[in-house]
């Protein structure tokens, strides 16, 4: 993953990061293998997504939410969570 800054008018800088098409790959491949071996399906415990947290701050720009409001918002967090988009980080399938 790359990060870089631009100037976005006189006072603002905008600060981006890229990722490689590997690397996502790589995290939504390692959720698959976690759900084909049942991981997650703990009986008092669900992990549910694996995640990282560069993804969680795409959604919340895409969806116009600032990050920090997404993590004070269990709502917003379950939005993220059954989010078909998200499908390929989910380990535990059942709706949260």
């Amino acid at each position: 993953m790359g990060y870089f800054v631009e100037q976005y008018d006189n006072d603002k800088l905008l600060l981006a990061a890229t990722a490689d098409k590997r690397e996502v790959d790589a995290v939504a491949e390692h959720c698959k293998s976690l759900r084909s071996v049942g991981a997650g399906n703990g009986k008092d415990d669900k992990l549910a997504m694996s995640a990282p947290g560069w993804v969680v701050n795409d959604w919340c720009v895409r969806k116009g939410i600032r990050f920090a409001e997404f993590m004070r918002d269990r709502k917003l967090q379950t939005r993220f969570l059954n989010d078909p988009d998200n499908a390929h980080f989910r380990v535990w399938t059942g709706r949260v």
